[in-house]
């Protein structure tokens, strides 16, 4: 009885801890999921921001060569004396300057901008992968919990049942010797 009993006990512990292994091995690989598909997210956002700040760029290049072209065919299109043509190639030149620097800095600025916007929202699905993962095993906690539970009464049922049946055997032992004592004494 105690070898059968420490056997059951030994399968019921064997099967709680490879379901604690398996449970283990799969909230794992799914919190590694998780973690992996954020981590993907996230750099093809960043991708997306630096495809943008570099087409921002590509604008402001275009639009700084259509301001210098501009300027170019006022400046040699003015007539004049030379005091004209002075007075227009400054003015031109003045208009062409600031048209420059502003361009250069909203050009910039959108690119900043739209690094800063995919880099930050990047980070915002990187920190949601961690928050998901780590969620999957807080849960995962409760149900190891349970398994262990079960495994601890399955395994006590076992105890108790082993001792009921010693208890029993014992009874039974008990009184066919005190029967064999009696037929004993009954031939003396």
């Amino acid at each position: 009885i105690s070898a059968r009993a420490a056997a059951q006990k030994a399968a019921i512990q064997a099967d709680g801890t490879k379901a604690l292994a398996d449970l283990k091995q799969l909230i794992a690989s799914k919190q590694n999921a998780a973690k992996a598909g954020a981590e993907k997210e996230a750099k093809a956002l960043e991708t997306t921001g630096q495809n943008q700040a570099t087409h921002a760029h590509s604008e402001m290049n275009t639009t700084i060569s259509a301001i210098n072209a501009a300027a170019a065919s006022a400046c040699a299109s003015a007539g004049g004396d030379a005091d004209v043509q002075k007075a227009v190639n400054d003015a031109v030149n003045q208009a062409q300057s600031d048209a420059l620097a502003k361009t250069h800095q909203q050009g910039n600025d959108v690119a900043s901008k739209a690094q800063k916007d995919a880099k930050d929202a990047a980070q915002k699905i990187r920190e949601g992968g961690d928050k998901l993962a780590s969620e999957l095993g807080e849960k995962s906690s409760q149900v190891e919990t349970g398994i262990q539970d079960a495994t601890h009464a399955a395994s006590a049922r076992v105890t108790t049942g082993e001792q009921s049946s010693l208890q029993q055997l014992t009874a039974g032992e008990q009184q066919a010797l005190a029967g064999l004592d009696q037929i004993g004494r009954a031939h003396v």
